[in-house]
């Protein structure tokens, strides 16, 4: 499906793999750069997904936002369905926005006005490779005593103490969580919630936050992890140089002089991890991982 995507479309590759799963699949994202969005618009792959994203850019301050493409290789649907679309609010932006009226709802701005004032950033989802017309709406960061203010506020139907009793134990490893819900006209029973480290993804690496090793300790003694799943992820951490050849530079300079090579430093790195709690009481952990480019002036 993403064999046409240009190595420019993308500022970050991201993936997401449920633990202790039998299921080889691992999901991915990618973060559209602004050659990204005119490809998005100038292809005409997936129409839906570029009406939809077109309404918003002729809505709101768009070019501030940050549009990512989620492609679910776990879903059945996902060879004949657009990816998922999740398009990023800061906060004090949201008061201003006017979104398309058939993505709007009494749910998504109820959810808006009840969070507290801790939360800077917003996040809707639109799953296009699901069989659900729910708005994935994400809201961050929240310590736990707003998160599960929050739950309350905006009715979530599922165990509030069931929630509590997990969560409490890794606020001391993460600087706040992320909440993410399913919304109709009200909050559907699966929640996730993401155990954020905040500031530049480089930044916040194993080797200088030690509080990964502890989450990830304490993901194993909940269940949710095993030690070769943590010792693989810490492992996917990495820094190198990257560029073209020299060949492929002088070829592409005299032949496609207005495209861009890349070249640059790969950082991989650990994003977050998401706890997912489901019906009758089921939870399970993913991890969120990926690499960016940043290129040389």
């Amino acid at each position: 499906m993403t064999a046409s995507l240009p190595a420019s479309a993308a500022t970050f590759l991201g993936f997401e793999r449920r633990l202790r799963s039998a299921s080889n699949g691992t999901d991915f994202a990618i973060s559209l750069s602004a050659r990204g969005l005119d490809w998005l618009f100038e292809s005409r792959r997936w129409p839906q997904l570029s009406k939809l994203v077109g309404k918003w850019r002729a809505h709101s301050a768009f070019d501030s936002r940050t549009v990512w493409l989620e492609f679910d290789v776990s879903e059945t649907a996902f060879q004949r369905h657009p990816p998922n679309v999740f398009i990023s609010i800061d906060r004090g932006d949201a008061q201003s926005i006017a979104p398309p009226a058939e993505i709007d709802g009494p749910g998504l701005r109820g959810c808006m006005r009840v969070c507290p004032s801790s939360v800077t950033r917003f996040q809707l989802g639109f799953m296009f490779s699901r069989a659900t017309a729910a708005v994935r709406f994400c809201a961050m960061p929240m310590n736990h005593q707003e998160t599960m203010a929050f739950l309350t506020a905006v009715a979530w139907p599922g165990s509030l103490a069931c929630v509590s009793q997990v969560l409490a134990p890794y606020e001391p490893f993460c600087d706040g969580f992320g909440v993410d819900l399913d919304l109709l006209d009200s909050p559907a029973p699966s929640l996730g919630v993401e155990l954020l480290y905040t500031g530049r993804v480089q930044e916040h690496q194993p080797d200088s936050e030690p509080r990964w090793r502890s989450l990830f300790d304490q993901l194993i003694r909940d269940g949710f992890c095993t030690r070769r799943e943590r010792n693989a992820l810490l492992s996917w951490v990495s820094q190198r140089k990257f560029s073209a050849p020299v060949v492929t530079r002088l070829f592409a300079a005299l032949f496609y002089p207005d495209h861009a090579l890349l070249h640059g430093t790969l950082y991989t790195g650990l994003q977050h991890v998401k706890l997912c709690f489901g019906p009758k009481a089921s939870i399970h952990a993913k991890a969120y991982f990926g690499a960016v480019l940043e290129a040389d002036e």
